[in-house]
């Protein structure tokens, strides 16, 4: 009876033999008509829908041995109703239906989408939905397609969860392609049969690509290609060199604060002590009805920023006498071979491209839809990235890796926390090569060559805002002087002595005014 209503209701007739699903409409359709389509072209006419359902005595079981679809009989049918009491199917569920159907990744994509549209354009302010006709009204659909903005790591982790691993070689920046391409041109809303018509089954080449075009679109191509290529390769460099100048500058600081540890922490002591008695003055001044003992203790409570630097300046100290070497012994062999260097080069530069565009907010996935915390959190690991090696506690050996290169196992740790903020598998995430990709898939030579100006265009920008943060990135501005103090460690030496002078009168004079003002008061 259930499957008699399903099949009474208004729908698109679509055909679905081989030979009549050449004529499929290209008109929007709704997720009910591909529902009923992938459905019988996978098990024909007879098969029972409704077996898909959860209550059914019998029900159709995925790989996971559960019902395809964790809904029951009487929601399945509200798919199929075009009036107010029309049933969502959740994203998950087209999911499991499509992977039951053995669909292809873009028809899979594509029903996920839908599925995801159709309760994004019912939750629309001011639209009525008494009629999921809403779905296809192409005034509807121009007006708001544009607020769509599926989250792609969501739908990549659904994907690798939902489909047994069949999936498990697809990479993010895949799902990515799909996506972006079936939202061009409105392309998912299409019925399912022509979603397949988009992709080659075939894979196509690079050389077949180049065969079919003209000798114009192919030098244009070829161009496009190598500047891309070009300012890929910039930003990968860009990326190691500042982590290596990092580390590099870090490396400097630490032999600073061995030659002149001993003299900045007295400095510190007197700035410190110089601070407190400028505040007590202060506090003294606004409220002369104090103590001395409350003066003292409120002082205290106003030295934060001020304590925090003196920490810093303490853990500085404390790194440059944590060298390495001083417990490994010398040794004339090289610590590594060149073969090991060079791999953990690339592997450091794989992971840091990856960090870029998990941390930045104009490539993070779905960044504009995650929660306030989220945000404030992939932002904070972002400055956490840029001030890595503030946090290491030891000094490292100039023979050893570390001395100039990023630390794998550091920006790896910041790398797992993003990609738990963003729920995603960290040993799935892949930025891919995006242009073998659409090649491999028949993208058209106009796409491609789009997607080859897009993506320049991005990392050209990219690359203009690491040339503005690189100083501070790489600590460049306090690295000169402690440059230039070592390469002058008399005259920095003596520089410090007076300055440390300095202080002290200037904490003496200071000392006497606050003395002569209670003086004052306490007669």
């Amino acid at each position: 009876m259930l499957w008699k209503m399903a099949q009474d209701m208004p729908l698109y007739h679509l055909k679905y033999n081989n030979k009549d699903m050449k004529t499929t409409s290209n008109k929007s359709t709704r997720l009910s008509d591909d529902i009923r389509q992938v459905f019988v072209n996978a098990y024909g006419e007879k098969s029972e829908m409704v077996r898909l359902c959860r209550d059914h005595l019998n029900p159709f079981l995925l790989h996971d041995k559960r019902p395809v679809l964790n809904i029951s009989q009487d929601e399945f049918v509200g798919i199929f109703d075009v009036n107010s009491n029309h049933f969502f199917l959740p994203a998950a569920q087209a999911l499991r239906l499509g992977a039951f159907c053995r669909l292809p990744l873009p028809n899979m994509i594509a029903l996920i989408l839908k599925a995801e549209w159709e309760e994004f354009l019912s939750g629309i302010s001011g639209i009525s939905s008494e009629s999921v006709l809403i779905f296809t009204d192409q005034e509807l659909i121009e007006k708001h397609i544009s607020g769509f903005k599926p989250n792609t790591g969501k739908i990549f982790n659904l994907i690798r969860n939902e489909t047994n691993g069949s999936n498990a070689k697809i990479t993010y920046s895949q799902i990515d392609f799909f996506i972006s391409d079936l939202l061009g041109q409105n392309k998912f809303l299409a019925d399912n049969y022509s979603i397949g018509q988009f992709y080659s089954e075939k894979e196509i080449t690079e050389d077949m690509l180049l065969h079919k075009i003209s000798v114009l679109q192919r030098e244009t191509y070829l161009r496009s290609k190598e500047l891309w290529l070009t300012k890929s390769t910039e930003l990968d460099e860009m990326l190691m060199y500042l982590e290596r100048k990092k580390k590099l500058n870090l490396g400097l600081e630490n032999k600073y604060f061995r030659i002149f540890g001993s003299l900045e922490s007295e400095k510190s002591k007197f700035t410190y002590r110089l601070e407190k008695y400028k505040i007590m003055l202060e506090i003294m001044q606004e409220h002369p009805e104090l103590s001395y003992r409350e003066l003292i203790r409120l002082s205290g409570d106003k030295l934060t920023y001020a304590e925090r630097e003196r920490n810093d300046l303490k853990n500085k100290i404390t790194r440059s006498q944590n060298r390495i070497d001083n417990i490994i012994i010398d040794s004339s062999q090289p610590p590594v071979s060149d073969e090991f260097k060079d791999s953990y080069m690339q592997e450091c530069k794989k992971l840091l491209r990856k960090l870029y565009f998990l941390l930045h907010t104009d490539t993070c996935p779905n960044y504009s839809g995650l929660s306030k915390q989220n945000k404030a959190e992939i932002n904070k690991l972002w400055l956490k990235l840029m001030k890595s090696t503030k946090d290491e506690m030891y000094s490292f050996s100039p023979s050893m890796l570390l001395y100039s290169l990023p630390d794998y196992e550091q920006l790896k740790s910041i790398y797992k926390r993003a990609c738990e903020i963003l729920g995603m598998d960290p040993d799935c995430y892949d930025t891919g090569n995006r242009l073998e990709f659409m090649i491999i898939k028949g993208a058209s030579i106009e796409s491609i060559m789009d997607f080859l100006k897009s993506e320049t265009e991005q990392l050209e920008l990219h690359l203009a805002r690491l040339e503005l943060v690189q100083i501070e990135y790489t600590h460049e501005d306090q690295t000169q002087v402690y440059r230039h103090a070592i390469e002058n460690i008399n005259g920095h030496t003596e520089s410090m002595k007076c300055e440390i002078s300095d202080l002290k009168k200037q904490i003496q004079k200071l000392k006497k005014q606050i003395t002569s003002e209670y003086i004052i008061v306490a007669r």
